[in-house]
């Protein structure tokens, strides 16, 4: 049996609203009570879309996020925290872009959702879409927007 190209559906997610100004480490800065909304809401599309797997950045705010809406949302979705999602080096990020969209070549899950941070969304959607990241500056910067893309024979493609 031969692996995906891709997963079926890929679904790139920003975390929702994270409490930056608590004094904290961005890292180990958690949701924001609007956060913890945004996550809830977030359940609705998760009970909608049933991903098969959730892969998150190590930052406390994405891993928030991702575990409220699978909670919220009853889903049995494996929650896989990598730290490849994590906002390190934004000199590097398409560098960093470029290795995650290998390891999605190599994803054997049907379904996946990736919660991360907007700056590496945007980097893995120029690399997917093949455009430069500049032409993708409008795309909505709120917290929790979804940007989705379907696996079309060994093509991907931007659905939402």
């Amino acid at each position: 049996m031969c692996m995906p190209t891709w997963p079926e559906e890929l679904y790139l997610i920003t975390h929702a609203e994270c409490d930056a100004g608590s004094g904290v480490s961005n890292r180990e800065a958690g949701l924001t009570l609007r956060g913890q909304v945004q996550a809830q809401e977030l359940a609705t599309w998760f009970s909608d879309h049933e991903p098969r797997a959730v892969w998150s950045s190590p930052f406390r705010c994405a891993r928030e996020t991702a575990r409220i809406a699978l909670a919220a949302a009853h889903a049995h979705a494996a929650l896989i925290v990598d730290e490849r999602l994590a906002l390190h080096d934004p000199s590097h990020i398409l560098h960093d872009a470029g290795a995650l969209v290998e390891a999605l070549r190599g994803c054997s899950y049907a379904r996946l959702a990736v919660i991360t941070h907007l700056a590496v969304v945007l980097a893995l959607s120029s690399i997917l879409e093949r455009v430069p990241i500049a032409g993708l500056v409008n795309r909505s910067r709120r917290e929790c927007a979804i940007t989705g893309y379907k696996r079309d024979g060994v093509a991907i493609r931007r659905i939402a």
